[in-house]
């Protein structure tokens, strides 16, 4: 994960040392290690727990010692409460997961079983259990390729549903990737705590827990020109880099910043 900028408008970070609690590695994100008095700065909770946060680690991989002579390490933080913070989606609970194809249940990329002319239906029995309600659906391949609609509804083991439909019908054999869109809270981690969990978990509405709030999702990579943005039309557009595993990056805010709580 990486700093991308301040939503106070201010065009140095804010960089601050501490001592560290637990051994850290460089771009994972950091929370305030509590009371336990073995240092400042740790590892979120859990992968859905991270309260208290701090920023992203900025030093080297660091490591905790309670030996003699190895210990005192500091690690420098951005810790403004207003940052923003930039990183991959993971399709898997593991850093640097691929997208899961729907011919698994609970998959992110989608594909059309049989056509549908209004734009509105996406058929797919690898939808499983697993809702993206308020999520992008981002056409890959076919008559919608690249164009982004948000999913309203979810049938179980059937369907996604759009209210906004896409322009072109949607062919049988049509590709969609099924991810976040802005203002969706509660991102999870993946286990290393240095990217985001976005693959599809049965029984379960994502996101699901977690402490990040959405601002903005970009595909194709970290080029300037990957932002899901308007284009010369009325229409949300995506630049897809793979039609079998899209880069996705998403940029979040801290909901619960250590100066900033709300526990």
């Amino acid at each position: 994960m990486q700093y991308a900028g301040s939503l106070t408008g201010i065009a140095e970070a804010i960089v601050t040392r501490y001592l560290i609690g637990a051994s850290v590695t460089q771009g994972q994100i950091v929370c305030w290690a509590g009371l336990g008095g073995n240092g400042t700065i740790g590892d979120p909770a859990s992968v859905n727990d991270y309260t208290e946060a701090i920023g992203v680690l900025q030093s080297e991989d660091l490591t905790y010692s309670t030996t003699q002579g190895s210990g005192g390490v500091i690690g420098e933080v951005i810790d403004d409460p207003f940052q923003l913070i930039r990183g991959r989606v993971s399709g898997t609970t593991s850093a640097g997961g691929d997208w899961v194809n729907a011919s698994t249940a609970n998959g992110n990329i989608m594909t059309e079983e049989s056509g549908e002319s209004a734009g509105k239906v996406l058929t797919d029995a690898g939808v499983g259990t697993s809702e993206f309600a308020g999520g992008y659906l981002v056409g890959l391949t076919g008559n919608n390729a690249g164009a982004v609609r948000v999913i309203d509804s979810h049938s179980d083991n059937t369907s996604l549903t759009m209210d906004d439909p896409f322009d072109g019908n949607i062919a049988s054999g049509d590709t969609f990737l099924r991810t976040f869109a802005p203002c969706l809270q509660g991102i999870e981690l993946t286990t290393n705590f240095e990217e985001f969990m976005g693959g599809g978990v049965g029984g379960v509405d994502l996101p699901d827990t977690g402490h990040g709030i959405i601002r903005e999702v970009w595909c194709g990579g970290r080029s300037i020109d990957g932002q899901i943005s308007p284009n010369r039309t009325r229409n949300f557009n995506a630049r897809i880099d793979s039609t079998t595993n899209p880069t996705v990056d998403i940029v979040i805010m801290l909901a619960d910043h250590y100066l900033n709580s709300v526990a």
